[in-house]
């Protein structure tokens, strides 16, 4: 008996060895895949940093909105509050932990590492994560497969699409898109759901609940407020209802007065942690937050559709199919119900109160990566897992039952040997392609990137000791880069920076008069464009600036415009009445960087270097 029993062990090791070596095998090509992107263009002369010159909207909104902060870290101003702006500090609603961790990281290393960390460490530990906790209830095929369709996703290009298109024969480069997958935005979302998923795997492990594992795990969740607050509200949500219904099954003779109290205490630890962040959200108006938007119908019947009411639905057809258990279903899942019940919660909640949070960002956050194929680990565990029996009584007995319970034990189980295999080689496929017209679009930008990126470099080892005082740069490629270097420029955004909307207009309208903008290229410039067309809109900064709708970004960041004829008016007005010595002095400017001669009554030519021109403002 005792053989039998070591044999079994050693047995199980075995396979839990050989899955783990799948999955890390798995995981070393998906790195290659990550790093086919930004790094092994490497190789071909191209810098990591391109995408300063042109990317797609939402990795420029990306970059734009947190690579200012974390530059401002990174000149050790650990609160920073306006970094294009000033060097003061306050405490607003900025998800710290993130910031510090790759301020640290920059500070330390270097951008080249922080960019490696973020686009191919990270995502490639997510992929891990995924990978182990689907493999807790579907077999290495599944889960490796899931876990593959999760970090290979495009928000504006799904997997799909590629499918219909290459069914439909087209050329490789028409179904190829040189957005970067989302996991690979930076520093969300690889960073925030590296630890929802790490904490998540933790804790929920086959483990006896004590006082002092719930409120480390308390601590934990808590502390996701300052990695990224709607992780952190999944987590919350997930952690108040996990704990209690576990630790009521651990303990069966506990009495309710104990399970309350255990509650109330672990509501005090999180509140007291919690605190900082909500006091900051109080203080915080709508603009302040930075991603309020009021369009919100892009969530739709399809969206609870395929993400809610199928789930669910699939539970109950497994139930009157296969007549599982309905307290397996409801006992063994629990967690996970937990958890779509909590994204259902937040999604109806801001459309029938209309409290304003950006749903994109919901949904492109935890519940791209993993939530919403969480949900369908119920139907495949049911509908993959093997049946040791045959049905000779009741409904299911009957013969459509039957052939139904076949074809989908089959279809799930044998089959999936042929089509998952196939699915994941046709997503890496997606993937690669994607990534080569990548390399193909930058390597046609090569010249002007490699000029802009040098550029920069002759500048900042001219001014880079005077970055505190407002320097103005013609290029607008030269602009985006010294923004993200927590340079003060008159380009300053709504999100990183705790000003008004009406300073930053004014900034802009300067910097437009002082480079001769016309009035209708300052007002295009203004208003919204291909930034706020969809997520997958490539921005060149180098080529049709004033359509980009950068300079609407810029003061609304994903606010929607209502009163669009009051703003063109208003941006008429201060175009046309704007005083730009004033300003001048105002806002403290010191330099000019133009890359041509220049001519103004207050600047003084200091230097020229190469095609560069640096002149000092005087009084």
């Amino acid at each position: 008996m005792q053989f039998v029993l070591n044999i079994q062990i050693y047995g199980g090791k075995m396979i839990k060895d050989s899955n783990s070596f799948m999955i890390f095998v798995t995981a070393f090509f998906i790195a290659l895949i990550f790093a086919s992107w930004s790094f092994l263009p490497i190789l071909f002369g191209q810098s990591t940093e391109a995408f300063f010159v042109s990317s797609s909207s939402s990795f420029f909104q990306s970059l734009q909105s947190w690579q200012p902060l974390i530059g401002a870290i990174d000149d050790k101003n650990l609160f920073p509050s306006a970094p294009n702006v000033n060097s003061d500090k306050a405490f607003l609603f900025y998800p710290y932990i993130t910031l510090w961790f790759f301020g640290f990281i920059k500070l330390v290393c270097g951008q080249f590492c922080e960019l490696f960390l973020n686009q191919i460490v990270i995502p490639t530990l997510c992929f891990i994560l995924l990978a182990k906790i689907f493999l807790r209830y579907l077999s290495l095929r599944w889960s490796i497969a899931i876990s593959l369709l999760s970090v290979i996703s495009f928000s504006e290009t799904p997997f799909r699409q590629f499918l219909f298109e290459l069914i439909s024969l087209k050329n490789l480069s028409e179904i190829a898109t040189i957005q970067p997958p989302e996991i690979l935005h930076f520093p969300f979302p690889s960073f925030s759901l590296l630890i929802f998923l790490a904490i998540y795997y933790f804790c929920t492990k086959q483990k006896k609940l004590t006082s002092i594992y719930i409120s480390g795990f308390t601590i934990l969740w808590s502390l996701t407020t300052q990695i990224h607050v709607i992780d952190a509200f999944f987590g919350l949500i997930f952690w108040f209802a996990y704990f209690p219904i576990k630790l009521f099954r651990q303990e069966k003779a506990v009495s309710f007065q104990i399970l309350i109290r255990q509650i109330i205490i672990q509501f005090i630890i999180a509140l007291t942690i919690i605190s900082p962040s909500l006091f900051a959200l109080a203080k915080a108006t709508e603009a302040d937050l930075g991603f309020v938007v009021k369009d919100i119908d892009f969530v739709g019947l399809y969206y609870y559709f395929s993400y809610f009411f199928v789930p669910i639905f699939g539970c109950l057809l497994m139930y009157f199919i296969f007549r599982v258990d309905i307290y397996e279903i409801l006992l063994k899942f629990w967690h996970i119900y937990i958890l779509m019940f909590a994204e259902i919660f937040l999604l109806s909640a801001a459309k029938i109160f209309d409290i304003g949070i950006d749903l994109e960002m919901v949904i492109n956050r935890v519940p791209l990566f993993f939530l919403h194929f969480y949900y369908y680990v119920p139907i495949i565990y049911f509908a993959s897992r093997p049946l040791n029996h045959n049905f000779k009584h009741g409904i299911e007995s009957k013969k459509f039952f039957t052939i139904a319970r076949n074809f989908i034990i089959w279809f799930f189980g044998n089959f999936s040997k042929f089509y998952l295999p196939l699915l994941s080689i046709l997503l890496m496929v997606f993937a690669l392609n994607s990534s080569f017209y990548y390399f193909k679009y930058y390597q046609s930008l090569k010249e002007i990137v490699d000029l802009k990126i040098e550029n920069f470099k002759v500048i900042d080892q001219k001014l880079g000791s005077q970055k505190n005082n407002v320097i103005i740069f013609s290029d607008p490629v030269i602009t985006s880069i010294a923004s993200t270097k927590s340079y003060k420029t008159l380009w300053p955004n709504r999100f990183s920076n705790n000003v008004s909307q009406e300073e930053i207009i004014s900034k802009i309208a300067l910097n437009a008069k002082i480079f001769n903008w016309s009035e209708d290229e300052f007002i295009k410039f203004m208003l919204p464009g291909k930034l706020q067309n969809n997520n997958a809109e490539i921005i060149n900064l180098a080529n049709n600036l004033f359509d980009s709708g950068i300079g609407y970004w810029l003061v609304f960041h994903k606010k929607v415009l209502v009163q669009d004829k009051e703003y063109y008016e208003m941006l008429q007005n201060i175009y046309r009445n704007i005083d730009v010595e004033s300003l001048i002095k105002k806002y403290k400017v010191s330099y000019i960087v133009f890359d041509q001669n220049y001519e103004f009554s207050k600047a003084k030519k200091i230097e020229k270097i190469k095609e560069i021109s640096f002149y000092k403002i005087y009084e």
